[in-house]
């Protein structure tokens, strides 16, 4: 997981260049890469664990994973809605949610 620490810490650096919206939607997508990153970490974890309870851990650290996964890249996309307005704005937020199961 250090690797991925590592990476999020580099592309928020990455991000400091930028500025308003592509300052936040950079450091967003930096986010998901760290959330993907730490959720494949985990599922190797317990993967190498081979027993009928791993087998149960497994898919609950996968259930876990892949929620975790759709809430960051929804407030990625969320992010980038920002940039518009008016019914764009409101089309993409409607976008995201519908697209990343949110309510």
């Amino acid at each position: 997981m250090v690797n991925g620490d590592a990476a999020y810490d580099v592309a928020k650096e990455k991000c400091d260049d930028l500025s308003g919206n592509a300052k936040d939607v950079c450091i967003k997508d930096a986010k998901v890469a760290h959330t993907q990153a730490k959720n494949e970490a985990k599922m190797s974890k317990v993967s190498t664990t081979s027993s009928s309870t791993a087998t149960n851990q497994v898919a609950d650290v996968k259930k876990d994973a892949m929620a975790d996964e759709r809430q960051a890249l929804y407030k990625a996309a969320n992010e980038r809605c920002d940039a518009l307005t008016g019914a764009a704005k409101d089309g993409c937020q409607n976008t995201a949610k519908t697209k990343y199961g949110m309510k």
